[in-house]
């Protein structure tokens, strides 16, 4: 009986190696890292820093790849809208002032890290002069600049 309790140790032990094993092969080929994901969060963490140094400037770099874009994007006190052919969404969250980082994964859009302004955030178009004051996008690849005045942010790029 005792050879019986040995076997038995020995089938337990294989059994819990191999489930091991499957696991931790599982866990190394599956796709748990989310690039989109990561990379936004990462931009909206530079971006609160530069918000916190102001004047200062703020960039997302142009990955050069059409299928994944990034965009700062400034709801103010609205939950949607779309420029461009291009809808941009959150969360309501009941923030004023509402700034985020989105990105572009194919058709998926994903506004997930936002953040509400102590003041309204206004955006200055330098390529074609015009002010954007209520909502407005800008997508990767420019170097934005960010100043702050008694009763506004004042972005351009």
């Amino acid at each position: 009986m005792s050879l019986l309790d040995e076997e038995s140790v020995k089938v337990i032990m294989a059994v819990a190696v191999f489930a091991g094993i499957v696991f931790l092969l599982f866990s190394l080929f599956s796709p748990v890292f989310n690039v989109a994901d990561e990379t936004a969060k990462s931009y909206f963490e530079s971006f609160e820093k530069a918000v916190d140094e102001v004047p200062s400037s703020f960039f997302m770099m142009d990955n050069g790849k059409d299928e994944l874009n990034f965009y700062l994007v400034y709801f103010g006190n609205i939950n949607s809208f779309e420029r461009d052919s291009v809808r941009f969404t959150r969360d309501i969250d009941g923030l004023d002032n509402v700034i985020c980082v989105c990105s572009e994964d194919g058709d998926n859009m994903v506004c997930n890290y936002c953040k509400g302004m102590d003041l309204p955030v206004r955006f200055f178009y330098k390529d074609d002069g015009q002010y954007a004051v209520d909502s407005w996008s800008i997508g990767e690849g420019r170097q934005i600049k960010l100043n702050k005045d008694v009763e506004k942010y004042a972005f351009s790029g």
